[in-house]
């Protein structure tokens, strides 16, 4: 195995350039007193200063990250911030029409698609008498949750909506002490319209 023994070399770059920088400088006076050579001397001067190029090259370019993320915030709190708050005025503007705002990009165009695509999510437990039914509503006014036995010609049957998660469904079995394979799935609403797409189909064992 190979032994390290760099436990007196600094860990932090700029440490490092420092202690580098001390080597270089006092190798060149106690080397000949250790017994080293001229060649030997100079091989490690030569290492030294390979690094500490190599370590101010990554240096420079720390801070230089560093004043360009301080120049963005700046950018983005002073000249972006003026923009948007020019925006806000003009959207008030009697000639304003969505089409200048789309054009000047200054107008969610998006939403109404994200209605139609959005979808809720489902997180299924069984528990003694009940099946909780965990959802993700996505910002809407609720979801309404339909559930149906698996394997049989039973549709869809809407058995629920709720604005707070998790639903209980506490229907009994349909034939005592028979367990039956549910299937859940849900569809979220916005006020008393359907929005979206249903979820994925969970599916859990339920005993009663």
């Amino acid at each position: 195995m190979k032994k390290t023994y760099g436990y007196f070399i600094p860990a932090a770059d700029a440490e490092l350039v420092r202690w580098l920088n001390n080597f270089k400088e006092q190798i060149t006076i106690v080397g000949p007193t250790l017994g080293l050579t001229a060649i030997q001397v100079s091989e490690l001067t030569d290492k030294a200063q390979k690094a500490i190029d190599a370590l101010l090259t990554v240096v420079v370019k720390k801070q230089d990250y560093s004043d360009a993320v301080l120049l963005k915030n700046m950018v983005r709190n002073e000249e972006v911030n003026f923009i948007a708050n020019t925006a806000v005025v003009l959207k008030r503007h009697a000639s304003f029409t969505e089409n200048i705002g789309g054009a000047l990009g200054i107008i969610n165009l998006t939403g109404a698609q994200s209605r139609l695509t959005l979808q809720p999510t489902l997180k299924v437990n069984v528990f003694p008498e009940y099946v909780e039914v965990g959802f993700n509503k996505r910002g809407q006014t609720g979801v309404t949750i339909f559930s149906r036995i698996r394997d049989t010609e039973e549709k869809w049957e809407e058995i629920g909506n709720a604005e707070r998660s998790p639903y209980k469904d506490t229907r009994p079995l349909k034939v005592a002490g028979k367990a039956e394979i549910r299937e859940y799935m849900a569809r979220c609403y916005s006020n008393d319209e359907s929005v979206g797409q249903n979820s994925e189909v969970s599916v859990v064992v339920f005993g009663g």
